[in-house]
């Protein structure tokens, strides 16, 4: 989702964006979220919600604070004309109680706003040069394809699910961008 969501965002503002999906369809390990109905938040005031990460919840208050529940609530309902519902313990679902219904719609929302999305493109090289990322290498279904950007944003989830294609791809790839990744 979070690429989906950026991407969205990039072409709000006038940018060329091109998603690269490993997968058949996007949002993959989103879709089985919750159960399938996809728990998107929760209630609870920032400081209990980062509490409940523990020692390493403190690099969240970052990001929180420049976008936390309020806009994340407010991006469903205003842009993807999902309607949410609070259940016991805070935890917001869709109304629907279906996970797909946010997959597709932030999908739709992503194309609606310029995002190319070419699926079964799984990147497994970015091409540096002089400490920038210049291209991006996939495997495809037709072979080998190499995409020139002059932005790179990765977006590839965790290693948590392999099934979902959640396989660790972006710690390579931010390790080739030149980043440390920290083990949890």
């Amino acid at each position: 989702p979070a690429g989906l969501m950026a991407g969205g965002k990039l072409g709000q503002a006038g940018m060329s964006v091109l998603l690269l999906e490993k997968m058949e369809k996007t949002g993959k390990k989103l879709r089985i979220t919750g159960k399938g109905r996809c728990n998107v938040s929760n209630s609870r005031p920032q400081r209990e919600f980062i509490k409940a990460f523990g020692a390493q919840g403190k690099f969240l208050y970052s990001a929180f604070s420049r976008y936390f529940r309020d806009e994340l609530l407010d991006f469903f309902k205003n842009e993807l004309h999902i309607e949410l519902t609070e259940e016991r313990g805070g935890r917001i679902f869709p109304s629907s109680q279906n996970a797909h219904e946010i997959a597709d719609k932030l999908t739709d929302w992503a194309v609606r706003h310029h995002v190319n999305i070419l699926y079964h493109h799984a990147c497994d090289s970015l091409i540096v040069h002089d400490g920038r990322v210049q291209a991006v290498s996939c495997r495809t279904l037709n072979g080998p394809q190499r995409y020139e950007a002059s932005a790179v944003l990765i977006a590839t989830g965790g290693a948590s699910y392999p099934a979902t294609g959640s396989t660790g791809d972006g710690y390579k790839l931010a390790l080739q961008a030149g980043h440390t990744i920290i083990p949890p």
